[in-house]
């Protein structure tokens, strides 16, 4: 309901299913009376602290929502590594195969997405340029393949990324040119 808009996302609520019970329109019926609002969170929810590197993969609006939140666990963990990930085109299946070496990893790599929808590459440029920011908004998903901390040299993150790309036939049947 419209006049509820403002607590999406912000409400945690505590509710007990009773015993017979079954997801149907009667059961619903008197639901309301069940349910008791435990708190109301000031923001909205931008989702759990950093899960470990074997469980990234967010959609855009995840991933956005933990930059413009500033998550300190996500950030912190991701600055210090340095990796390689996959883009997935969710609408068409093409994959994007990336590494991030700079700075700060894959925080920093990122945050580049975030901030234009391609990071500067060449196909996913065009991508934006002919679909609009609204498409990677929208159909993009970004996952971490491998990481790695900073006392492994940048060519091995690479090859790795080259292995990838091979892998996956990115090359030929995805977003990567090189």
């Amino acid at each position: 309901m419209a006049e509820y808009r403002k607590f999406y996302g912000r409400v945690i609520l505590r509710y007990h299913k009773g015993k017979g019970q079954q997801g149907s329109i009667r059961w619903a019926e008197g639901l309301l009376d069940k349910i008791h609002v435990v708190k109301v969170l000031s923001d909205a929810y931008a989702g759990d602290e950093f899960p470990g590197y074997d469980c990234v993969s967010l959609s855009y609006a995840q991933l956005k929502a933990i930059w413009d939140k500033d998550k300190s666990s996500w950030k912190s963990t991701l600055s210090r590594q340095q990796g390689v990930y996959v883009i997935t085109d969710t609408a068409t299946g093409n994959l994007y195969v990336g590494s991030a070496t700079g700075r700060n990893g894959i925080y920093q790599r990122w945050q580049d997405y975030i901030r234009d929808g391609h990071g500067n590459d060449t196909r996913l440029i065009a991508i934006v340029e002919q679909y609009g920011l609204e498409y990677v908004q929208t159909h993009f998903r970004y996952t971490l393949l491998e990481h790695y901390d900073f006392t492994v040299p940048k060519d091995v993150v690479l090859t790795r990324e080259s292995y990838w790309k091979e892998a996956l036939d990115t090359r030929k049947h995805g977003y990567n040119d090189n």
